[in-house]
C-alpha cells in the first residue's frame, strides 16, 4: 500500500502481483487452464453471491411491480469475496404511480446510468428514459437533472447500476456500516 498525497486529500494505492495458479506441461493445454488473472476477472463480474439471499437473478422479488408509495431502501450486502452496496429506489412512472428496482452502487462505473432491457423497457415505455436530437439516451433523474443511460454490460447483466457520475451527484455518504444519498428526494 502507496499513501499519495494531493492537496487535502489521501489516496491509497493497491499494487498486487497475481501469477498464473498452474504452469503448463505435457498433460495440460493452455485452454484448459484457469490462471490467477482469469479468476481475479471473473471475480469482478456481478453474480447472483453479490446480491442478499431473497434476490433472484440479480433483482429484489418486488421490483418492477407498479406501487402507491416510494420509498428508498439501502443494503449493504456482505459476505466472502462480495460485498456490495445496492439501493433499491422507485422511478415515477405517473402522478401517483412508482416502480422499484435495485441497482448496484458501483465507483468503478464511469457512466451515470446502466439498465437491465426489463428496465429499459420499462422506463422507456413511461417516458423516463428518453433519447434527444444527437442520439444521446438520458433519464431524468428527480432532484438530480438528467443523466447518461447505457444498457449493463452482459459481464454484469441483468442487474442495474449507478455509476460514479450519479453516484457523485446524489451525494453518496459513506459510514463503517451503512450508506446514504443525501441528494435524494424520494424517489427517481
Amino acid at each position: 500500500v502507496q499513501p499519495m498525497l494531493h492537496a487535502n486529500w489521501i489516496k491509497v494505492v493497491f499494487v498486487a502481483h497475481i501469477e498464473p495458479l498452474a504452469q503448463p506441461n505435457a498433460n495440460h493445454t493452455h485452454n484448459n487452464m484457469i490462471n490467477a488473472t482469469e479468476v481475479a476477472a471473473a471475480e469482478l463480474l456481478l453474480q447472483d453471491a453479490d446480491f442478499p439471499k431473497d434476490y433472484v437473478n440479480m433483482q429484489h422479488p418486488d421490483d418492477y411491480i407498479v406501487i402507491d408509495k416510494p420509498f428508498v431502501e439501502y443494503i449493504v450486502n456482505s459476505s466472502a469475496h462480495h460485498n456490495r452496496l445496492i439501493v433499491r429506489v422507485c422511478w415515477k412512472v405517473n402522478d401517483d404511480k412508482y416502480i422499484p428496482m435495485s441497482f448496484v452502487c458501483d465507483t468503478g462505473a464511469p457512466t451515470a446510468l446502466y439498465l437491465s432491457q426489463k428496465a429499459y423497457k420499462l422506463l422507456t415505455d413511461c417516458k423516463r428514459v428518453l433519447e434527444d436530437d444527437a442520439g444521446n439516451v438520458y433519464a431524468s433523474v428527480h432532484g438530480t437533472g438528467s443523466a447518461a443511460v447505457e444498457p449493463t454490460p452482459p459481464g454484469h447483466a441483468p442487474a442495474n447500476i449507478i455509476g460514479l457520475k450519479l453516484l457523485m451527484r446524489l451525494k453518496l455518504n459513506l459510514s463503517s456500516s451503512n450508506f446514504v444519498f443525501e441528494n435524494i428526494q424520494g424517489y427517481f
